[in-house]
């Protein structure tokens, strides 16, 4: 009930309720009666109110579990990662989570801070005996990306834990040298080549490009005019990027004779894979002479530059980025050669 006191100097009726153990009170204007059945509804209404609205209470803190971490790493990974970068990342995941149940560490309902240097130390080691220490660094750069990722998007990560996988020592790689093939070889195989695999080498060789530059390049990229080649690239940072480079006489007339005889003149890409099956692990081309071994890579890039160009050899004129053309070889010192002219984070990987 509503109380009649004294406020300065007048007599005002002061209504009065207990909230959550907290007197809630509020004044009225004088001592009629009008005043007192103001305060008598007010009281009314607020008790009212917290009848029918929960008792306020401190909302818990909420964890985020390894299996949360890696699933919402994941999540973001998939969209801005190539498909094959993107199930490096979910392997080195579903073997860390395989490990840690292995364990009896728990992936859901604790915290991530379970895994400690320790139990980062002992999965990497493990890695590193049953598999190799290539493979074991390999996981350990994924996981050291994803869990700075977590530090910096995931409010409930613990931002002031250290990183457990960088503070693991990398450990020792042997890695056998890759086994590429001469540039008289290479040239031997362009004399047998025939139809698009002799103008794919041919590409490969004058434009020291990567596998999957050459594989995406479509009609599109293929200036015949202005006698030069747009080559994409997703390997800097930010968005897809292109450069132009020139296009060397051998080639662009072997590119024009390819597009003149295609048996596929609709196909958007210069070059289309002419078989019906092959290993869902590989490229359309892994049978291709020169890359069954070497993925495409033995002369791309770095192999081309030391077979053709010096580091301040011209660009010819081309548009690119600075630096871009000094990293191909120079399609006329090629010409001059002696020889002839791939969310559930405990799914498989995809393919």
């Amino acid at each position: 009930m509503p109380n009649l006191e004294m406020k300065n100097g007048t007599r005002r009726w002061r209504g009065s309720v207990m909230v959550n153990g907290k007197q809630k009170r509020r004044w009225f204007p004088d001592d009629t009666r009008e005043s007192k059945r103001e305060a008598t509804a007010w009281e009314l209404s607020e008790r009212e109110a917290m009848v029918l609205s929960p008792v306020e209470q401190e909302p818990t803190p909420t964890i985020c579990s390894p299996l949360e971490w890696g699933t919402r790493y994941l999540a973001d990974a998939e969209g801005r990662l190539s498909k094959s970068t993107f199930n490096e990342k979910r392997t080195a995941l579903r073997k860390l989570l395989e490990f840690l149940v292995s364990k009896g560490i728990q992936v859901q309902g604790v915290s991530v801070s379970v895994i400690t240097t320790q139990v980062a130390l002992e999965y990497l080691s493990v890695q590193n005996r049953s598999r190799s220490g290539y493979a074991a660094n390999k996981d350990r750069k994924n996981l050291v990306r994803g869990w700075n990722w977590a530090k910096k998007y995931i409010s409930n990560f613990p931002v002031d834990a250290k990183n457990p996988f960088d503070e693991v020592e990398k450990f020792r790689e042997i890695r056998s040298p890759r086994d590429v093939p001469s540039e008289d070889d290479f040239w031997k195989v362009v004399e047998v080549a025939q139809g698009q695999d002799k103008v794919m080498l041919l590409a490969f060789i004058y434009l020291g490009a990567r596998r999957k530059e050459i594989f995406g390049m479509t009609w599109d990229d293929v200036d015949f005019e202005q006698g030069r080649i747009r080559l994409w690239t997703n390997k800097r940072e930010g968005a897809r990027e292109f450069d132009w480079l020139p296009m060397a006489e051998k080639l662009k007339a072997e590119l024009m004779a390819w597009k003149n005889s295609t048996p596929f003149p609709e196909a958007k890409n210069v070059f289309v894979a002419t078989w019906d099956t092959c290993s869902p692990h590989a490229s359309p081309w892994t049978s291709f002479p020169l890359q069954t071994a070497h993925d495409g890579q033995a002369l791309s890039p770095s192999r081309s530059r030391k077979i053709h160009v010096p580091r301040d050899s011209p660009s010819n004129g081309c548009d690119s980025s600075p630096g871009r053309v000094q990293d191909r070889p120079d399609p006329e010192a090629a010409a001059a050669h002696k020889g002839p002219d791939d969310g559930d984070l405990l799914a498989q990987p995809r393919h």
